[in-house]
Order: structure tokens, then C-alpha cells, then sequence
């Protein structure tokens, strides 16, 4: 048997070369941009998706494109299963998938000792600096100001005094501070003024204040019975995102993704997976 040429090697090569370069476009056809268990989905599709969402994709960046597609395809994985598990029905919003999943799992209620541990483990957290609860009057001149103290101290309500010379409603709005969340100079002010009593006018850039101190709180730590509701959402919310991702990965895991990347108009990262988006992230 004859020995190829050499050229004939080099050109059989190419051609394989080019053939296999080729085999993305022959698999999916024009405007295809994935196909999950043999289903294709288009960029149409993918811009319906946007759309529901209230994004405008002639306005999106490539790396915002990119990280809405691969959420694109989470939820039509997570479509997927939840109509797998009659859970929903063709004309369902695809939006609802991953909630009615969720919905569908057991969800305890978190226990007494995992709020107490976490409680113990973020107790810097629930550590509270001194606080004042107090009201804020806003006026726009210092004469207006004096007439605003002269009338609170000649014994009329905050709330008159606020309507009748402040015009300022929100003066009755009860807000509860600490210092570090105030403008140095008012904190001085506010946090020398005993509580029940009335600040002396406070001229800023922006105008002239006067406060009604009704409490002051000492510094200290909040009690775990005051703090239990709020650690509990926390904790219940943490479970909602580990459930979520466990769907993620078991549907990821569970049906067949082919992309097409040659037929989107931004890059992807190789690996959409969630693991794989995590590593790419990193």
C-alpha cells in the first residue's frame, strides 16, 4: 500500500480541524442558544426571559448579559423540575418555579439552641451603642428657630409648634439614634440634653434644628429574648439559600445542558454550572 503524501496528511488534518471547529453551528441551528434534554431555547426566549424580568437588553453590558443567561438557565432547569413534580403547569410563570420548589420543602422553624448558638457567635452584633429617641424640628431661619423655643418654652404642645411656625409635619415623627448616626455637632447637642427636654437651637449648613430628647437608652447589649425573632428570620432566610442551591445543583445535575456559544453575542464562562460559576469567581 502507497504511503500518503505528507501534503495529503496536512490537508486531511485541516479538514478535520475545520470540521470539528464547525460542530457547534451544525448542532444547533440559527438563533438557538441552548438545548436542555434535547429541547431548544432561543435568544428570543432569552430576551422574553429579560423582558419579565424589566431588563432592556439593547441596554446590558456583555458581563451582565452573561450573568443573566446563566440565571436564564437556572430557571428553565428549575421549570424543569418543578413540572417533573406537577408542582407547574404549562403557562406558568417560569419566575414562580423556584418559589413553588421551595414552597414544597419541609422548612422547621430553626430551634432554641440554634438561635442561642448564633446569638453567642455574633454577639458583637447585638451589642448597641447609647441611643436617643427623639424628634427633630427643621426650620429655615434662626428667627424662626427663636420663635419655634420661645413657644415651646412658654409651655405650647411640639406637635402646634411644629404645624404652626415649622410647617413641618414630619417634626412629630418619632426616631430612635445613636450618636454615630447623627452629624458630630447635633450629636453633641442631642446627647447632653437630658431626656424630656428641648435642645438648644442647632444651626447647620442646611438649616436650623431643635429636638425633643424623649428617651435615652444606655449602651448595652440586646437581651437573646428581644433579639430570638430577628435571628430567626436570619437563620430561616440562610436555609432558603442553601435549599435553593441544593435545587440549583440537583437540576444542573439532573438534565442535559448543551450551550451554544458561537450563537450568543457575549461570552460565557465554560463551566455555567453553579460549582463552576463559584470557581470562575473566585
Amino acid at each position: 500500500m502507497a504511503a500518503r503524501p505528507v501534503a495529503a496528511l496536512v490537508v486531511v488534518g485541516l479538514v478535520s480541524l475545520q470540521l470539528a471547529c464547525d460542530d457547534e453551528p451544525t448542532r444547533f441551528g440559527p438563533g438557538v442558544v441552548a438545548r436542555i434534554d434535547g429541547e431548544d431555547l432561543t435568544y428570543d426566549d432569552f430576551e422574553l426571559y429579560l423582558t419579565q424580568l424589566g431588563e432592556d437588553p439593547t441596554s446590558l453590558e456583555g458581563a451582565v448579559m452573561a450573568a443573566l443567561f446563566s440565571r436564564f438557565l437556572d430557571d428553565e432547569l428549575l421549570v424543569r423540575l418543578a413540572r417533573e413534580r406537577e408542582l407547574l403547569h404549562r403557562g406558568d410563570s417560569p419566575l414562580i418555579a423556584a418559589e413553588v420548589l421551595l414552597a414544597a420543602r419541609a422548612d422547621p422553624a430553626p430551634s432554641e439552641e440554634e438561635i442561642a448558638a448564633r446569638y453567642a457567635a455574633d454577639s458583637e452584633r447585638f451589642v448597641r451603642p447609647e441611643r436617643v429617641e427623639l424628634r427633630q424640628m427643621l426650620l429655615t431661619s434662626r428667627e424662626q428657630a427663636e420663635a419655634a423655643a420661645s413657644a415651646l418654652a412658654s409651655g405650647v404642645a411640639w406637635e402646634q409648634v411644629a404645624l404652626d411656625i415649622a410647617s413641618d409635619p414630619a417634626g412629630e415623627v418619632t426616631t430612635e439614634l445613636s450618636r454615630d448616626e447623627l452629624s458630630p455637632k447635633i450629636a453633641a447637642v442631642v446627647f447632653a440634653t437630658p431626656a424630656g427636654e428641648i435642645t438648644p437651637i442647632v444651626e447647620e449648613e442646611y438649616g436650623f434644628h431643635l429636638f425633643a430628647v424623649d428617651r435615652r437608652m444606655p449602651a448595652g447589649k440586646v437581651p437573646l429574648a428581644e433579639a430570638r425573632g430577628e435571628i430567626a428570620v436570619q437563620l430561616r432566610r440562610e436555609a432558603a439559600d442553601r435549599a435553593y442551591r441544593d435545587l440549583l445543583e440537583e437540576a444542573w445535575s439532573r438534565y442535559n445542558v448543551e450551550v451554544a456559544r458561537t450563537n450568543l453575542p457575549f461570552v460565557v464562562q465554560d463551566d455555567l454550572t453553579p460549582s463552576g460559576r463559584d470557581a470562575g469567581s473566585a
